[in-house]
């Protein structure tokens, strides 16, 4: 076992010894060298939307689906991954999916977290989350203190931040 708080580039060593009945002594291994790794960072992710209905525009009512991409371009898995996005009030969050992690989400917050990813590596490697959420419809927006005039064109912004090996990167 190797403890949680060794340094990249210690170096571990061991040796074993074999015995069974059918030797007459116990047989030495040779020396097992063993060099802990660091910590693998994640950068470039990117976040897109697509609207419900393929128009192009974003509608009051209408449904978007949300796609993050964690690339990770690196020779081994990133472990330990954490996602978190919220969404704007805007919004009232369906569904969220991610292959990896254990989902934390408060929908009714319009809080996204996924915790301990595996971000599996190499030139494909890489995770996606997706949200499918709906935009308020007229009324709602209204309600939610947007003026008549600025439903049309009301953006919507939000940020997804990814952190790993304690470095966070914002799509």
């Amino acid at each position: 076992t190797i403890a949680p708080n060794a340094r990249a580039g210690t170096r571990l060593s061991a040796r074993a010894q074999v015995t069974a009945d059918t030797l007459s002594e116990p047989v030495n291994t040779n020396e097992a060298i063993l060099v802990v790794l660091g910590a693998l960072e994640l950068d470039g992710i990117t976040k897109s939307v697509r609207d419900g209905d393929g128009d192009g525009r974003y509608t009051a009512g209408e449904f978007v689906t949300y796609q993050v991409v964690i690339p990770n371009p690196n020779n081994r898995d990133v472990a330990g991954v954490r996602f978190v996005d919220e969404l704007p009030v805007f919004l009232d969050i369906v569904q969220v999916f991610s292959a990896t992690g254990e989902n934390r989400s408060r929908l009714d917050e319009n809080y996204v977290e996924f915790a301990e990813m595996s971000v599996p590596g190499g030139p494909d490697g890489g995770t996606t989350v997706t949200i499918v959420a709906r935009i308020h419809d007229e009324e709602e927006l209204l309600s939610d203190g947007v003026g008549p005039g600025g439903i049309n064109g009301l953006a919507i912004d939000n940020i997804a931040r990814v952190t790993a090996a304690g470095n966070e990167v914002e799509s």
